[in-house]
């Protein structure tokens, strides 16, 4: 096995590891949940200092659970999901593609067979009609915004 292909075992074990720590993580929470509750419900029913009974219950069931939800959660947490595992494997090579010379040749002649491709089908003519029409249309919001700027100065000089 090659370098790469061991690390990429490990991060689909790690993937795994994430997801039995998000099952566990609820599992315990439930569980927690649950026993706190019957817990609380028990100490209603005992005579005498009901509160001492609930801690004493309470202190067993976070030390039982409790640990093991933390170590769940941390486990949940800082191990990557599958998309971040892709990210971590693609996201650098990707990243060193685009920055390199053969990428930037493959964008702008890219860019270049669109803009041709644009301009075969909407035909020169068109695109310069398009871009005069948009000068217009700024041109007038302008002049439409100082009209309404200077009626509004003279609204407030006028008494």
């Amino acid at each position: 096995m090659t370098n790469t292909m061991w690390e990429l075992y490990w991060l689909t074990r790690v993937i795994n590891i994430h997801d039995g720590a998000g099952v566990v993580w609820v599992i315990l929470l439930a569980v927690m949940g649950l026993t706190s509750f019957i817990a609380l419900m028990s100490t209603v029913e005992v005579s005498g200092d009901a509160s001492a009974h609930f801690y004493k219950w309470e202190k067993r069931i976070l030390l039982t659970f409790g640990i093991p939800w933390i170590i769940a959660s941390l486990l949940y947490t800082f191990t990557p999901t599958k998309e971040e595992a892709a990210f971590i494997v693609a996201g650098g090579a990707v990243v060193a593609a685009a920055q390199s010379d053969a990428g930037q040749r493959i964008a702008s002649k890219s860019v270049a067979v669109l803009e041709g491709s644009l301009d075969n089908i909407l035909g020169k003519e068109a695109v310069q009609k398009a871009q005069l029409d948009v000068e217009k249309k700024v041109v007038e919001a302008v002049k439409n915004q100082m009209g309404v700027n200077s009626e509004s100065q003279n609204s407030k000089t006028t008494p």
